[in-house]
This record gives structure tokens, sequence and C-alpha cells, in this order.
């Protein structure tokens, strides 16, 4: 009937903030919460996330499960990709959310986007996305290196001067955003604020699977940490633009920041020699001792 979109100001920011939710609670060790209590939330978050019908939330959610288990997959993660698969399947709304939807049919969405958002609806298919990135992409060649300035987006996406949206007060509101963290960085900023993000996202990343690959005692978590960084980075190359969802980046660096601080303490009192370097102070035929 209607997409759920609860206290947030769309579905996408509710699914995408569901779909951390969820990461959390499935990949966190058995200590984290009574099972009973893990469960509930997890049908309470869940539950939402699908009925938020938000494709951004479904790939977070995919990507940071097949980055944590893409070892060793495990008997959660073989029923949790079946029920998906069979939801997608099943559900015509969700089917037509998440898979390419034809020409024809992209062609008619878009053209029908001034009285959709007029009757209250929503933008955002694949259809849409295309025809919107084609526009953007378009819009950068005019200034590839810094682009046009923050926030500036709506201001030049040539489908504004396609689509307006009557407000409740009466005001014409024109414009769309990019619907993908590497576009809005290339129209806003250019090639320069596309380096940035890149080097953001690899060194959180990065930072993230240090934690995870050494054994302490917040291990497990680092490899939720871990997880979660890939399925935000990989949205915001394929599908959407995640870092523009206030509610979700202030969970997400929250915990970012806790863990990380935590391994940096715990490196501090744990210092390790490095083993190259031992090696050839043993292979010298002299002892240290540290």
């Amino acid at each position: 009937i209607e997409r759920a979109f609860g206290t947030f100001v769309g579905p996408n920011p509710l699914g995408q903030y569901c779909a951390v939710s969820a990461l959390i609670l499935i990949a966190t060790p058995a200590t984290f919460m009574k099972r009973s209590v893990r469960f509930a939330a997890m049908a309470i978050v869940v539950g939402a996330l699908v009925i938020s019908y938000s494709r951004s939330g479904y790939t977070i959610l995919l990507a940071g499960m097949v980055a944590m288990e893409c070892r060793h997959l495990s008997r959660r993660s073989f029923w949790l990709a079946a029920v998906l698969a069979i939801l997608l399947v099943a559900v015509p709304s969700l089917r037509n959310r998440v898979l390419p939807v034809g020409t024809t049919a992209a062609t008619q969405e878009v053209s029908s986007q001034g009285g959709l958002l007029s009757r209250g609806g929503t933008y955002g298919s694949l259809g849409w996305r295309i025809k919107n990135w084609d526009g953007l992409l378009a819009k950068w060649e005019g200034s590839p290196i810094l682009g046009y300035g923050l926030q500036t987006t709506p201001l030049v996406n040539p489908l504004r001067t396609e689509t307006v949206i009557r407000g409740q007060n009466g005001q014409q509101v024109q414009g769309f955003s990019a619907h993908s963290t590497v576009v809005r960085a290339l129209v806003e900023g250019g090639v320069v604020m596309l380096a940035l993000w890149i080097l953001l996202c690899a060194g959180l990343i990065k930072r993230s699977a240090s934690a995870m690959r050494e054994p302490w005692e917040l291990q497990p978590y680092a490899h939720v940490l871990w997880g979660l960084w890939v399925g935000v980075a990989f949205l915001g190359v394929t599908a959407d633009d995640p870092f523009v969802d206030t509610a979700m980046m202030y969970g997400c660096f929250a915990l970012t920041g806790a863990l990380l601080a935590a391994y940096s303490r715990h490196r501090a009192a744990n210092p390790v020699w490095p083993t190259r370097r031992a090696d050839e102070l043993s292979s010298g035929g002299k002892r240290f001792d540290a």
C-alpha cells in the first residue's frame, strides 16, 4: 500500500538504518544478548526493512553479510539467503524494487515522475536512477576537477527542469539528489572529492580489517564493523548515497570511534615487534631482549 518510513525523512534512510541494525544483531557473538531478545529485535528490525522496500537497505545487508561470511559460509548465512530469495521471488513489489525493469517500463516510470510525486509517491526506481545519473554525469563534464560546490547537486541536476513538485506551502521545489555517493562527489567536488571519499572508505575498511585480524577481546565486534563499512561503501558505489543519512552515519561513526579507540589502546598495551625485524636479528645469530 505504501512504503514505510517511520520517523525518518523517507523509506531509504529507514531501510539503511534497519540494515545496519540487522547486521549488528545477526553477526555479533552469542554473548552479546539473550537469544530471545535478539530474535525479538530482529523481527522488528528486519520486518521494518522489508516493508520499507528500500533497495539501498537490502544492498547494505546483503553486501555486509557476504563480506563477513565469505571465508566460511555458515548455516545461518544459507538460511538468511534462502529467506531473502523466497521473498524476492514471491512478493511482486519486492521483486520490482530489486530486479531490473524493462526499457519500456523504465521509460514510462520516468516520464510519469511529475504525476507520481504530486500524488505523494516516491521516486528512485532503477530506471529513474539511470536517467538521473546520466544527466548528472553529463553535467559533471563541465567542471571535472573541482565540481560545482557542496550541496549543488539538486541545483545543477538536469531533471530539475523536467519535474516540478508543489510543496504543502505552495512553493515550488525543484531538483533531485544524486542517489549515488560517487556521482554526488563528482558533481559537487570533482575528481578531488571522489579521491578523498575513496581514501576515507579505504581507511575505515583497512583499519577495521586490522582490528578484525588480530586476536583480542573485541575481535568479533571488529568483524561486524568491517562488514558494516564494506556494505556502506558498496552501496555508495552501486545504488545510493548512504553518507547523507544522518542517523545511520552517526551510529556507524560512533561505533567506529569506540572500537578503534579501544583497538589503539590494546595495541599500545601489547606492542608487537615486527616479525621481519625479529627474523633478521635471529638469522644474524644475535639475541634480542625487548
